[in-house]
């Protein structure tokens, strides 16, 4: 198999969520050559949901690098706001703090986004865990206002979310 047809196939493996499968294709054409961001992101996933936590962090990590490095700072954001967050639920308050940090940077001056949205859920989180409901509540509003939002525009076919 070549590496353009393990891709191809990995891709097709995302898509009806078979996830070892995607996992196996993807990770056979990454060893070939590295994966662009998108499909680091569709292995990251794949690695997660079969119990690889942290070589899906690893490749999450290498996937927000790459979209960095693309210029695309809303998928890049998307990627450090999942490292962070996990970090964050994992108890890596530290790391957490700073992939979250590098999420906001990412989208200063950004146009209204979904990730705008996600940035309140951590917000709403340290809030449950701090004692303050009425904060966490806030927060979590916030974040499904953006998110209903843009479901919208999702169901519109204006925005195709990665």
């Amino acid at each position: 198999m070549t590496r353009a047809q393990a891709v191809a196939e990995g891709r097709e493996s995302l898509r009806k969520q078979a996830w070892s499968a995607a996992f196996s294709q993807l990770s056979a054409a990454d060893r070939e050559a590295p994966l662009d961001p998108v499909e680091l992101q569709g292995l990251s996933i794949a690695a997660h949901l079969t119990g690889r936590e942290s070589e899906s962090l690893e490749l999450l990590a290498r996937a927000h690098q790459g979209f960095a490095s693309q210029g695309d700072n809303q998928r890049a954001a998307r990627c450090a706001f999942w490292l962070g967050f996990i970090s964050l639920i994992s108890g890596q308050v530290a790391q957490a703090g700073g992939w979250l940090s590098r999420a906001e940077r990412l989208l200063e001056g950004a146009t209204d986004c979904v990730e705008r949205g996600y940035l309140h859920l951590p917000v709403g989180y340290r809030m449950v865990h701090g004692g303050d409901p009425a904060l966490a509540f806030a927060s979590f509003g916030k974040a499904i206002e953006i998110g209903e939002r843009f479901l919208h525009h999702h169901r519109c076919g204006k925005r195709r979310f990665a």
